[in-house]
Parts: structure tokens; C-alpha cells; sequence
């Protein structure tokens, strides 16, 4: 699986945050976090991986939707 905005923001909406929480979780601006989600900038692999293992720890979220933010070979072109 290649990482795409779909991906991001379907990260995110399995957490069952908003944009504004992930952000903060992430220690970005809201704004980044919807130019991620709109494809306007490309997150670096470390910060969604960051955020898939806070929120795999806190059971926010499964392996399965984890894994995918887990491989860097999924980021493609970064």
C-alpha cells in the first residue's frame, strides 16, 4: 500500500479524531494537517508513523490500520 491523502485522512477518521485534535497531536497547525489530507503537501514518514503507534498504544486504532504507516517502503517518492 502506498501512503495517499485518502490514506491520511483515514488514519485519522479511525481514530476518531478531528482535524484540529490530530494536529495538536502531531504538534502541527490545522492547516498542514488539511494540506496533507488535500494532497498540497506530503507528510514525512516519521510523523504519521509517530502518530500510528500513539494511537495503536492508546487503542484508538487496530494493527491492521496501523501497519500500513509502520512500513517506510509504502511511502512512495519520500
Amino acid at each position: 500500500m502506498t501512503i495517499t491523502p485518502a490514506s491520511v485522512r483515514a488514519l485519522r477518521t479511525a481514530s476518531g479524531l478531528t482535524q484540529r485534535q490530530m494536529a495538536h497531536c502531531l504538534g502541527m497547525s490545522e492547516r498542514g494537517l488539511q494540506d496533507w489530507e488535500r494532497g498540497v503537501n506530503r507528510p514525512h514518514p516519521a510523523a504519521l508513523q509517530l502518530y500510528a503507534m500513539i494511537m495503536l498504544a492508546r487503542n484508538r486504532i487496530t494493527e491492521a490500520e496501523a501497519a500500513p504507516f509502520m512500513r517506510w517502503d509504502a511511502w512512495d517518492g519520500v
